[in-house]
């Protein structure tokens, strides 16, 4: 999964700057890797369960460069793209002053909604809307928690509540099928959305665990940021 230098260096030619140290290191070493079981921010509420975007030879959703390609419409040049989180998108100012620190965007931010925040710019949203997570990206990455008790136990509650539901993991081997990420994805977007018409939609929310997907939705009636990071997802991921 590690990036080769030459690879890095096509990168930045692509995009036309070089890449902050700490989030060029991190890719050299890592590539598009995601972290083992999960890592928390619990300050922001940000859960990293994905793999960051990588390098590849050609267009693809976790591709570094083809994904900020589908994002410009809600971040700007300043910022690139690095990873999709559960409940926002993580990005790397490149441009101006604070190069290299870390941002979030979150997609159910209660700032962006309204007929004022309708008529925000690109510019005005990435003010208004983004949320400092770290001074470079080591600092990012310090603030995670690895896989933390407590998502369990939440999990747990939201399941014994009625809020979300468990979808059992078969152990491969089984005679029954193993359910996979995709899977569990698909049918939590049948439970949670159906037949509805799509501005009735609420973000799907999976969580994995050692013994199924736990399921959820978030509020009816998303932000337009998250609208948008789901669209730029879509179209990466349709290409």
């Amino acid at each position: 999964m590690s990036v080769s230098e030459q690879q890095l260096q096509g990168v930045e030619e692509d995009l036309g700057y070089r890449l902050p140290g700490a989030y060029r290191s991190f890719l050299k070493a890592a590539g598009g890797c995601a972290p083992v079981g999960a890592a928390l921010d619990a300050e922001l509420g940000l859960l990293v369960d994905q793999p960051f975007f990588t390098v590849r030879e050609e267009a693809g959703i976790n591709d570094l460069v083809y994904v900020n390609k589908c994002l410009r419409d809600h971040l700007t040049k300043d910022y690139l793209g690095v990873a999709f989180v559960q409940g926002g998108l993580i990005a790397l100012k490149v441009r101006g002053g604070g190069v290299g620190s870390v941002w979030f965007c979150a997609y159910d931010d209660a700032r962006d909604a309204g007929e004022v925040a309708a008529g925000w710019s690109v510019n005005e949203r990435v003010e208004r809307l983004l949320l400092p997570c770290g001074a470079d990206f080591d600092a990012f990455l310090q603030r995670l928690a690895g896989n933390p008790p407590e998502l369990e136990t939440v999990a747990n509650l939201m399941v014994d509540g009625g809020f979300a539901r468990a979808v059992p993991v078969v152990p491969v081997g089984s005679e029954l099928a193993v359910v996979t990420f995709a899977q569990a994805q698909e049918r939590a977007e049948e439970w949670i959305n159906g037949d509805l018409p799509g501005y009735q939609h609420r973000e799907v929310r999976v969580r994995e665990f050692e013994l199924g997907f736990v399921v959820g939705g978030g509020p009816r009636g998303r932000s337009d940021v998250g609208r948008r990071a789901s669209a730029a997802r879509d179209r990466a991921g349709q290409r």
